[in-house]
């Protein structure tokens, strides 16, 4: 038999992991070089950042720039604006550091406030910065759908209540004045006065719009908008405010078509912010009525069937919620817009279902986030 001859295996030797990073400032071991130079981009005074799903208390974001060396780890502390008490110690924040920038994130902030950050590098504490502007940690909700969802927010406005302290709203600008329409002052005064949580709010509603325009692709960008407003003023929503079909009544959209288009929707939402539909409820109300002999708005049948379209839709949809009828607003405006204290009920009435929602014990019982075709 012949020999078998073995190849003979020249050991390799590599270089430390270390060694192939070195270029990173820190990576694998490696130590950062401290950076010489630390800023903090001050957090948009007024903002609100919303809670975890389920829980009481969220994430708070910062950004910043360095220079003269890397920082090995961003570190974030959270203290109280009125007595300077902390409310999340420094802790080693979620980070990306690189090419002079850095931004990150630490969770588990109580909700509440006003609060204001502190930002440091890990590998150079005394370069430690201070913000100045307030910001929140609390509920965020999108107001969404046709012009009577609109006029929450920026319909008529007469003798409205003072904003709560703890209200804010999001116009493009975090901490915008609350608007003074009678809508929203009663919708987040509500929320905020029963729950003492702090709540913020946009509007994305569009007028004279069948519920086809206002989902997501529908190539009207009316989805996509409200989309980018709750990203841009807080990443995450917890409730959508919901008031639309007076466009539907007109279309003769089906009761089986309106449910299933709504529920794509919502889909859409939580899927977009990383929830479920129960954890981002979608809270609706039924329709007023039309005056004058008004037309453009189908016929009595057809009203009739999407008000109950509006009434049964929660039997059937996960996370969506009947909140009030609106029979009794005034209209003033167009045969079908109501007067402002018509808006200012509509907002106590959604402020109602939503505390109820969220287990508030202010005289109405307390429900799961379960479906229900019983009204708030």
């Amino acid at each position: 038999m012949a020999e078998i001859v073995r190849p003979v295996v020249q050991p390799v030797t590599l270089p430390l992991a270390g060694d192939l990073f070195t270029d990173l400032g820190g990576a694998n071991g490696a130590p950062a070089t401290p950076p010489t130079a630390f800023t903090l981009t001050d957090i948009a005074s007024g903002r609100l950042f919303q809670r975890a799903a389920g829980s009481t208390s969220g994430p708070v974001r910062a950004s910043g720039t360095y220079s003269g060396g890397t920082p090995s780890a961003i570190e974030l502390q959270v203290l109280k604006v009125s007595d300077n008490s902390i409310v999340k110690d420094w802790t080693t924040a979620t980070a990306s550091i690189g090419g002079g920038t850095w931004s990150a994130s630490v969770s588990g902030v109580a909700q509440g406030g006003s609060y204001y950050l502190k930002a440091r590098s890990a590998n150079a504490t005394g370069l430690a910065q201070t913000g100045s502007n307030p910001f929140y940690v609390g509920i965020f909700l999108a107001i969404y759908g046709q012009s009577n969802a609109q006029g929450i927010y920026g319909g008529p406005s007469l003798s409205p209540p003072s904003a709560n302290a703890l209200t804010i709203w999001y116009n493009g600008s975090a901490g915008a004045a609350v608007p003074s329409s009678n809508g929203i002052r009663e919708l987040l005064n509500g929320i905020a006065s029963l729950v003492g949580v702090p709540v913020g709010a946009c509007g994305g509603a569009v007028s004279g719009v069948p519920i086809s325009f206002l989902t997501k692709g529908a190539g009207t960008g009316h989805y996509e908008a409200v989309a980018a407003q709750i990203v841009a003023a807080t990443h995450d929503l917890e409730f959508i405010v919901w008031h639309q079909g007076e466009g539907d009544s007109a279309n003769g959209t089906s009761q089986a078509a309106y449910p299933a288009q709504l529920d794509a929707l919502h889909g859409s939402f939580a899927t977009d912010f990383g929830r479920s539909k129960s954890t981002i409820p979608l809270v609706l109300s039924g329709l007023g009525t039309v005056t004058g002999g008004a037309s453009g708005y189908g016929t009595d049948a057809s009203w009739d069937a999407m008000e109950r379209t509006l009434l049964d839709a929660p039997s059937s949809l996960t996370g969506v919620y009947y909140s009030h009828s609106n029979r009794d607003a005034v209209i003033v405006n167009a045969n079908v817009h109501y007067d402002a204290a018509s808006y200012g009920r509509m907002g106590k009435r959604y402020a109602r279902t939503i505390t109820t929602l969220l287990g508030s014990t202010s005289g109405y019982e307390k429900v799961s986030l379960a479906p229900t075709s019983e009204s708030a």
